[in-house]
């Protein structure tokens, strides 16, 4: 019997290849599948409500693009998997959407788990989605977690029959869908590192409310950006030595231009933490002038009052015999002697500039 649960710890214990949703709340859809059919003459594309019955292509020499929106239904990616008799492990990873990107390759097909990545201006952090692919022959299948569909763009292209995408095989759509993905880590980037400008503007305005949380924040996105490009760097690398599909020596190079947009996007990232380490100094060391004009302030008053208080409490004591209690003019006399006192001790501190 299929499983569908939201909770991580329940796979513990369980045998591999077991059937869970693993991710938060599942998304209140219907899973469907968009079919896009193609090759550099023709061009289908239709979608199946239906997930009881399996797609029916009209020429298996064309190129076939299956999307599964909605992942969270275990008995349509057990479907899915026997129809195109996937490996259970994959199955299993692909309901798992707490797990790292990766590319790998089983004994007929190329398997990835990506983490489209994204900026949610509301809560200022940056969040993911997740999808996985299959690469088999003339098939690709991607697996969606949303309706959102990041791969509008593929299918635009596909429709139009702009550029090469037509006339080349599942191998090069495999690429162009791994391309959006890693195109879309920039845009998340670049988001950082507007609110690190930010941040410094502030520092720079004086402005010190609620910088410390955008630090926090920052630090969180940059450390999430990481774990979410990094385990991507060597698989990419490694699909250059791969027959991949049908592509062909040629487009190798648009294989090492992914690579080379993974190292730009982890080089970027690393400045940008080196950065953000000299804006926390840079806001730690604000904090702590801020506290040193805050204890002289406190210093100087406490100074001003320790002689006064020192006066004060010799007056206070209860002798009898004290020759200035019965003085007329002794009352005024000490409070301009303590006036005197507070001026003499303040310009004293003032030429000093203590304060």
């Amino acid at each position: 019997m299929d499983i569908i649960n939201t909770s991580y710890a329940t796979k513990s214990g369980m045998p591999p290849g077991s059937l869970i949703y693993v991710g938060d709340e599942a998304p209140q859809f219907t899973p469907y599948l968009k079919i896009i059919e193609y090759s550099s003459t023709e061009f289908n594309e239709s979608v199946i409500k239906d997930l009881n019955t399996t797609p029916v292509f009209s020429n298996r020499n064309n190129i076939i693009w299956i999307s599964v929106i909605g992942i969270h239904n275990t008995d349509v990616i057990k479907k899915i998997g026997q129809d195109f008799d996937l490996h259970p492990l994959m199955t299993e990873d692909i309901l798992n959407t707490q797990h790292f990107p990766k590319i790998e390759e089983f004994e007929d097909c190329f398997f990835a788990i990506l983490k489209p990545l994204f900026a949610n201006h509301i809560t200022g952090m940056v969040q993911n989605h997740h999808v996985a692919m299959v690469l088999k022959n003339n098939i690709v299948i991607s697996f969606h977690e949303y309706e959102k569909d990041i791969f509008e763009p593929v299918r635009d292209r596909l429709k139009k029959s702009r550029g090469a995408i037509r006339k080349e095989g599942s191998g090069y759509l495999f690429y162009c869908l791994l391309d959006t993905v890693i195109d879309g880590f920039f845009g998340a980037v670049e988001f950082v590192e507007e609110k690190i400008e930010q941040v410094e503007e502030n520092l720079s305005d004086g402005v010190e409310a609620g910088i410390g949380h955008e630090i926090n924040q920052i630090t969180r996105n940059l450390i999430f950006l990481r774990k979410h490009i990094n385990p991507l760097k060597d698989p990419i690398k490694g699909l250059q030595n791969k027959e991949l599909g049908t592509m062909n020596e040629e487009n190798e190079a648009y294989l090492r231009d992914l690579h080379d947009h993974i190292l730009n996007a982890l080089n970027l990232l690393g400045t940008y933490r080196e950065h953000m380490t000299a804006v926390h100094n840079r806001y730690m060391a604000s904090l702590t002038i801020k506290a040193n004009e805050v204890m002289k302030t406190l210093t100087v008053f406490a100074a001003v009052f320790i002689p006064l208080t020192f006066f004060s409490s010799i007056y206070g004591m209860n002798f009898k015999y004290m020759p200035e209690l019965e003085w007329k003019w002794g009352y005024p006399t000490f409070m301009l002697a303590c006036l005197l006192l507070v001026l003499g001790m303040f310009i004293y501190f003032r030429r000093r500039r203590f304060w």
